[in-house]
């Protein structure tokens, strides 16, 4: 999946505004990039918060909105509930 993202945000145009499919490329390569740095975060072989791939991910995707309408939706949707599962922030995670 990382290598199928990564290939389509490399061959795109990025000197028009970003279209729908870059746009969700761009929210799953960061939501990738912020799950697999929990771990390894944690650990201290990281030094880039995961939760800072987690807003960009956010910023990717606001525009588009969830509609819940596809697969791809649904797909964030589950990425989203993962990193939520993985990233402990406080209290208020331990749901």
């Amino acid at each position: 999946m990382l290598e199928h993202v990564y290939e389509r945000i490399e061959d795109t145009d990025h000197t028009s505004s970003p279209s729908r499919g870059y746009r969700h490329d761009l929210f799953q390569l960061n939501m990738i990039l912020a799950i697999g740095s929990v771990e390894i975060y944690r650990q201290g072989r990281w030094a880039q918060e995961p939760f800072g791939y987690f807003t960009a991910a956010l910023k990717a995707i606001a525009p588009l909105g969830f509609s819940f309408g596809s697969i791809e939706d649904v797909t964030n949707f589950l990425l989203i509930a993962r990193f939520g599962l993985l990233y402990y922030i406080g209290k208020l995670c331990s749901w």
